[in-house]
């Protein structure tokens, strides 16, 4: 109760001077100049070196993603150099160039995490689809989007129409692997 109180005298504080309470700000980032032709990612990837110097709790050995499910996990460090020698093999074997909409239909797991970071760090706009939909649903999430490329697994593959250029990814069974996604496209 004691606690509650506290917090209402900051929010009621708040509202009579006009700032927000300390409890509600942000640290102060430095932001780019705007004239940069920068992404998100490549901005927010830019911070990495510090976290990595930091003791705890971005520790390099530290997991970055853990499934419930399996007990898998991925390391900080493993997980980085992952997602961009896996965002440099989209730019140069798929040929994925910024804005490219990407298309997303494969069951979820650690695998699904390092290719959305590896699109995103190639500059992608990413879809992503329930790989339990129905034909008539993936088809209604498909026009809008546009995709330039969809990724799917072989048993998802059957619920996109023909002409898509479609790249199968088959994600490996090791722990720490990264999705490995065939240079095959098929139209």
């Amino acid at each position: 109760m004691r606690g509650q109180a506290a917090a209402a005298n900051l929010v009621k504080a708040a509202a009579d001077d006009g700032t927000p309470p300390p409890i509600l700000r942000t640290p102060e980032l430095p932001l780019p100049s705007p004239d940069l032709p920068l992404s998100f990612p490549s901005y927010a990837l830019s911070f990495l070196p510090s976290l990595l110097s930091m003791p705890t709790p971005v520790a390099p050995s530290r997991p970055t993603l853990v499934d419930i499910g399996t007990g898998d996990s991925v390391p900080f460090r493993t997980f980085l150099s992952r997602v961009c020698a896996l965002a440099a093999m989209l730019r140069s074997h798929v040929g994925l160039a910024p804005g490219d909409v990407t298309f997303v239909l494969v069951p979820a797991g650690v695998h699904v995490l390092k290719l959305y970071y590896a699109f995103m760090s190639a500059g992608s706009v990413v879809s992503l689809a329930n790989p339990s939909l129905t034909v008539v649903e993936v088809a209604c999430l498909l026009a809008p989007s546009n995709p330039s490329v969809v990724f799917a697994v072989v048993g998802t593959r059957g619920k996109l129409p023909p002409g898509l250029r479609t790249a199968l990814a088959a994600p490996r069974h090791e722990p720490t692997s990264a999705p490995h996604v065939p240079a095959s496209l098929h139209q």
